[in-house]
């Protein structure tokens, strides 16, 4: 910032030119000479407004202002967060959390926060044995602001875990848990509270799995209730009968 063109004055009436930058005052400058120079440093990669304001100012009583425009500059990589200011909420019971970058500055590289929820054998985490994954969802931070976690629930013993990872949830049995070290309380210790819950007070019922279909029954001879005694008889009866007749007929070809 160059400011010429003032009037020489005293120490106890200055020149006093307010600085002003995108519409926010971000200086005042006071001096006795009939110029003066002060440099700042600029962040911004787009095209930014500076404007120097003096109100009655100097031994001359001066009014004025003057307004310069900055063109954004070429080959430049915006500034960028290399880790940021988290904070977290975490409400295991309600499965909700929320996640929040402070400031007004992006992030470099983007960082993915996961909200999980399990069924397991247990109350506690020392009883909880198997956890089957119930309900999972992930967000991914990249620019400053607060953003909203929810999974479901279920009505039995359970674990929800808040992760700070880009990695999916699985099944697992206590305590070999592949995310543990991604908790959000662990990656970022003092942005919130524990990020893990466990509670419930039933037993998750197992999947029912349907009975496999009956097989169809193979074909069969309609059963009489009758007893085989008769048929029995009756066939000897009519042996008896062949024979005679065979016999009977034997004897009156002899006789002839």
């Amino acid at each position: 910032m160059n400011l010429v063109g003032f009037a020489p004055s005293p120490e106890n009436d200055p020149n006093v030119v307010d600085i002003v930058r995108d519409g926010k005052k971000i200086d005042t400058i006071r001096f006795t000479t009939s110029s003066t120079t002060k440099t700042y440093d600029e962040g911004n990669t787009a095209t930014v407004v500076y404007e120097a304001t003096w109100t009655s100012t100097g031994a001359d009583d001066n009014t004025g202002s003057e307004r310069a425009t900055l063109a954004a500059p070429t080959g430049c990589t915006p500034p960028c967060e290399e880790r940021g200011v988290f904070a977290y909420t975490f409400d295991g019971p309600a499965g909700e959390a929320t996640f929040t970058l402070s400031g007004e500055t992006p992030l470099c590289a983007p960082v993915t926060v996961l909200l999980a929820s399990y069924r397991t054998e247990g109350a506690t985490a020392q009883t909880s044995g198997h956890h089957s994954v119930f309900d999972q969802m992930s967000v991914q931070i990249t620019k400053p602001g607060t953003y909203p976690l929810q999974v479901e629930v279920p009505d039995c013993f359970t674990e929800v875990d808040l992760y700070v990872t880009d990695k999916k949830a699985v099944d697992f049995d206590f305590p070999n848990n592949p995310l543990g070290k991604f908790l959000a309380s662990i990656v970022l210790p003092k942005a919130g509270p524990p990020a893990t819950f466990n509670g419930g007070t039933v037993s998750c019922a197992p999947p029912t799995t349907p009975p496999p279909p009956a097989a169809a029954p193979g074909p069969s001879l309609p059963a009489t209730g009758a007893s085989t005694a008769p048929k029995i008889g009756l066939a000897a009866l009519l042996l008896t009968l062949g024979a005679s007749l065979v016999y009977f007929g034997r004897r009156r070809r002899t006789t002839h």
